[in-house]
C-alpha cells in the first residue's frame, strides 16, 4: 500500500526519479511497525519511538525542511512547478515516512478493506482530475493489498497470503486493459473529459496560461524582453469586433518598468468572474462603483462583441470599464487585480463574447468636469493604487525628469496636466515603424525622448506612462487593440490594429484610457499624421530641481546646455542616457519576464470551504449512523433491540471477536464477555437474541432497555482508539455489509 502511494504521488508530483529514495525510507518505518507489533505493548513502544525520531528529526533541522517541503507543495500545485525540485529529496524522504505509517494503519486486517479502498480511489480520482492516466500504473501496489482484503473481508478464517495470488492474477488483468489501451467508448469518454474539464475551471485552476503580447502581432522584434527596433505588424486578421466608434480592446496591463520593459506584478491571484465571493473585488477592479451614481447617472452604456477569426493567448479582448461580462461556450472567465479577464484556456477561431461597457477616454466632451468633481469625493483605494502605479526605476536621468515637468506645462488639474503631456508627446516626437535597434545599456523611454524622437505605440505609451508617473499621476502601460468600427456596426481587426495605450487614474472616477500615438487610422502601421520639420519648442524652461516623488538617480552632469534645452535632435548628442552598466540598467537578459504566467497561491479560502463541507458530510453520516440516532428512529421494541444487538456485534467485532459458524448465541457472549472482562454484562445479549431467533418471542421494552445498558458497559470499557475505529467503521462499512445476522 506504502509503495503504491508514493509511485502515484511522485508521478503526479514529477519526482519519480526519487522513488527509490522514498521507499528506502518506507521499509524500516514498515519494518519497525511490524516488529513492534508482535510484543507486548507495540503499540505504546511504536508511538513512543516515532515521536522521538519526530522531536529528534525537528531539533537536527527537520523543521526548516517541512515548512519548505509545504511551500513548494503549495506552489507547485498552484503552477509555479520549479519549486519542487529544488527540495525533492527532502520531500520524498518526509513522503516515504508518511506514507510508511498510512500504508501499514491502512492494510490492517483490524480496520477493514475500507479505509484502504476509500485511499486508493481518492488517488485514482485525484490521477482523473489531473489527467495523468500515465501515473496510474504507479498506483497497482496499492490496490493489490486492496483487493486482498476485500476478498478476506468477513472470512477470518481465510489468511490473506491465502487470497494473494488470486489477488495479483484478478489485478494484472485488469491492468491489461490499460496497457493496451483499453476499450473506449466515445460518448463516455468526451462526457468525463467535459465533467473534468469543468471541475478543474471552477475549482483548481492553478496552471501557468498563456498571455496576449503584440509581439504575435508583428512588435517587440528585439524579443519579449527588449522594447524598440523596426516592427513589421502582421495583417492577420484576428478578431470581428460589432460595436460603435473607435474601441480600446484591451488584453494585458503593466505595473512596473525596468527601463527596457514593462512587466506586470499585480496579476498573480486569479478570481473566478461568476463568483458572487469576488462581486466586490470585481466593482473595484473595474471601477464599476466609480463615479458615483450622481455623476455616472448621464454616462451611456456601450456593447461590444467579440469573435475569435484565429487562435491567440487565453486574454479576453474587452473595454476597462465592463458592467456585464457574456461569454459563448467553452469559456470560463477569471480576472485579475491587473483587470485583465482571461480564459482557463488558450482562445481558438469562433470563440465570441459580448460586454457592456461605459467608455471614458481623453478628450470626450465633459470628461474634464467629470473628473474635477470626481477630485472632491473619497476614494478609498486611491492611495494603494497611487503607491502602486508611480513607481519608477532609480536609474532615470534628470533631464527626463525635467522633461515630464516641462510637458505638463502650466497645468493646474491631473487630467489637464495628462492632457498637455499627451498633447506635447503627440507633437513632440514623430510616429514611425521603422526604428533602429534599442540599445540594451540605454533606457527605452529616455533614448525615445532625448535621442531619437521616433517611434510606434509602444514608443508613445511607454513615454506617456512614465512621464505621468513623473508628475505623480497614477498610470499604466496597456496593450491590446484598437477597433474603428465605422455606420455598418462591424469590423475586421487585423494584427496592424495592434496597439499600446496608457490608462491613467483619477481620484473618485478610477481609469481613463489615454492614447499619446500621433496617428490617424485606426492601424498602427497606417500613415502618421503630417508634422512639420520644425517641432515646437518647449514653452517652458526645463527646470533643474528633481521631481520630488519618486527620487531619481541623477546623471553625472544633470545640468542642461542650451542645445538639450530646446530638445531638437543632433547626431551626437552630448549627455547620453546613462550608458555606464553601473547605472543599475537592464541587460540583454534581465531578471524579470515581460508576460510572466501568473500562478497564484491556492486558493485557501475554497479549500477551505470544501474541507468544512466535506467534514459536515462525514460528521452527518456519523451521527446518523450511532446507535442512539437509531434507537430514536425505531418504531417498534423489535427494530430497537436489533440496533443495540448490532451495535454490540460491531463493538466486539473491533476486538477481533466474532461469532462462530457452530456457536450458539450465548456460547459466543459468554466467551465475548470474558475476552473483553465485561464482568458478565454480555450475557443478557446472548439470552436476548435465542430469545428473538430461536423462540421467536415477542420482544419488550424491558429488553431494549437491557441490551442499551450491555452496549454502553462495553463502550465504557473500550480504548479511546477502538472507540475512534468503531465510530468510523460504522460510518464507512454499510450496515447490510456488517449485519450480525447475515454473517
Amino acid at each position: 500500500m506504502a509503495s503504491g502511494l508514493i509511485l502515484t504521488l511522485l508521478c503526479v508530483t514529477g519526482e519519480s526519479s526519487l522513488w527509490a529514495l522514498a521507499l528506502g525510507t518506507s521499509l524500516p518505518v514498515i519494518a519497525l511497525l511490524s516488529i513492534l507489533r508482535t510484543r507486548p505493548r507495540g503499540k505504546v513502544l511504536a508511538a513512543g519511538i516515532t515521536a522521538a525520531g519526530v522531536i529528534v528529526w525537528l531539533i537536527a533541522g527537520g523543521a526548516a525542511d517541512a515548512v519548505e517541503v509545504v511551500r513548494a507543495l503549495l506552489l507547485h500545485f498552484s503552477g509555479l512547478t520549479a519549486a519542487l525540485p529544488l527540495v525533492a529529496r527532502p520531500f520524498a524522504a518526509i513522503l516515504g515516512v508518511t506514507c510508511g505509517f498510512i500504508g501499514y494503519g491502512l492494510t490492517s486486517r483490524r480496520v477493514g478493506a475500507y479505509p484502504a479502498l476509500a485511499t486508493v480511489l481518492l488517488m485514482a480520482l485525484l490521477l482523473w482530475l489531473g489527467n495523468r492516466p500515465d501515473a496510474l500504473w504507479g498506483l497497482l501496489p496499492a490496490i493489490i493489498p486492496c483487493v486482498a482484503l476485500l476478498m478476506v473481508s468477513g472470512y477470518d478464517e481465510i489468511s490473506v497470503t491465502r487470497v494473494l495470488p488470486l489477488t495479483l492474477v484478478v489485478v494484472l488483468l485488469s491492468f491489461t486493459g490499460v496497457a493496451i489501451g483499453g476499450i473506449t467508448v466515445q460518448p463516455m469518454k468526451e462526457a468525463a473529459d467535459a465533467l473534468r474539464q469543468k471541475i478543474y475551471d471552477y475549482l483548481f485552476f492553478t496552471s501557468a496560461r498563456d498571455v496576449f503580447s503584440i509581439a504575435s502581432q508583428g512588435y517587440y522584434p528585439q524579443g519579449p524582453t527588449q522594447l524598440g527596433g523596426a516592427a513589421t505588424p502582421s495583417e492577420r486578421p484576428v478578431l470581428r469586433v460589432s460595436g460603435s466608434g473607435r474601441i480600446y480592446l484591451r488584453a494585458v496591463t503593466k505595473s512596473s518598468y525596468t527601463g527596457s520593459m514593462w512587466i506586470d506584478e499585480t496579476g498573480g491571484r486569479r478570481y473566478l468572474w461568476s463568483s458572487p465571493r469576488w462581486q466586490n473585488l470585481r466593482s473595484q477592479t473595474f471601477d464599476l462603483t466609480l463615479p458615483d451614481e450622481t455623476l455616472a447617472a448621464n454616462l451611456p452604456a456601450k456593447t461590444v462583441t467579440v469573435t475569435m477569426l484565429s487562435d491567440s493567448a487565453s486574454s479576453l479582448f474587452v473595454p476597462q470599464r465592463i458592467r456585464e461580462l457574456s461569454v459563448g461556450s467553452g469559456i470560463v472567465p477569471y480576472f485579475n487585480a491587473g483587470s485583465e479577464i482571461f480564459a482557463t484556456r488558450n482562445l481558438t477561431s469562433g470563440d465570441t463574447w459580448t460586454a457592456t461597457y461605459v467608455d471614458l477616454t481623453a478628450g470626450q466632451s465633459g470628461l474634464a468636469e467629470l473628473i474635477d468633481a470626481g477630485a472632491q469625493l473619497t476614494d478609498a483605494q486611491y492611495e494603494d493604487i497611487r503607491k502602486l502605479y508611480t513607481g519608477l526605476p532609480g536609474h532615470l536621468e534628470q533631464r527626463l525628469f525635467d522633461f515630464a515637468r516641462n510637458a505638463a506645462g502650466s497645468a493646474d488639474s491631473p487630467y489637464e496636466m495628462a492632457r498637455s503631456i499627451q498633447s506635447y508627446l503627440q507633437a513632440y516626437c514623430r510616429y514611425s515603424l521603422d526604428i533602429p535597434e534599442q540599445a540594451s545599456n540605454l533606457d527605452f523611454v529616455s533614448t525615445f525622448l532625448l535621442m531619437t524622437r521616433e517611434g510606434y505605440c509602444t514608443h508613445f505609451a511607454s513615454a506617456m506612462t512614465v512621464l505621468c508617473r513623473m508628475v505623480g499621476l497614477p498610470a499604466r502601460y496597456v496593450e491590446g487593440f484598437v477597433a474603428d468600427v465605422d455606420a455598418s456596426g462591424q469590423t475586421v481587426v487585423t494584427g496592424t490594429s495592434a496597439h499600446a495605450w496608457t490608462e491613467i487614474y483619477f481620484r473618485g472616477v478610477g481609469w481613463v484610457t489615454f492614447d499619446a500615438t500621433p496617428w490617424t487610422s485606426t492601424q498602427n502601421a497606417s500613415s502618421a499624421p503630417n508634422q512639420p520639420d520644425d517641432l515646437p519648442t518647449p514653452s517652458v524652461s526645463p527646470s533643474p530641481s528633481p521631481s520630488p516623488s519618486p527620487s531619481p538617480t541623477p546623471s553625472p552632469s544633470p545640468e542642461m546646455d542650451d542645445s538639450s534645452a530646446s530638445h531638437e535632435p543632433t547626431s551626437t548628442p552630448s549627455p547620453a542616457p546613462s550608458p555606464s552598466p553601473e547605472a543599475n540598467l537592464p541587460t540583454n537578459t534581465p531578471e524579470p519576464a515581460p508576460a510572466p504566467p501568473d500562478n497564484p497561491p491556492p486558493d485557501v479560502p475554497w479549500l477551505l470551504l470544501i474541507l468544512l463541507a466535506l467534514m459536515a458530510a462525514a460528521g452527518g453520516r456519523i451521527w446518523w449512523t450511532l446507535p442512539t440516532t437509531r434507537d430514536k428512529q425505531a418504531k417498534d421494541e423489535s427494530t430497537r433491540c436489533m440496533v443495540w444487538m448490532q451495535a454490540t456485534h460491531d463493538a466486539l467485532r473491533m476486538a477481533g471477536l466474532r461469532r462462530g459458524r457452530s456457536e450458539t448465541p450465548q456460547q459466543f457472549f459468554q466467551r465475548a464477555d470474558e475476552a473483553v472482562h465485561a464482568q458478565g454484562a454480555l450475557a443478557v445479549v446472548g439470552e436476548i437474541e435465542t430469545l428473538a431467533f430461536y423462540a421467536r418471542a415477542d420482544l419488550l421494552p424491558s429488553d431494549a432497555q437491557a441490551l442499551r445498558q450491555a452496549y454502553q458497559t462495553l463502550w465504557q470499557g473500550m480504548k479511546p482508539l477502538r472507540k475512534v475505529r468503531l465510530t468510523l467503521y460504522r460510518a464507512v462499512v454499510p450496515l447490510k455489509m456488517r449485519n450480525f445476522t447475515q454473517s
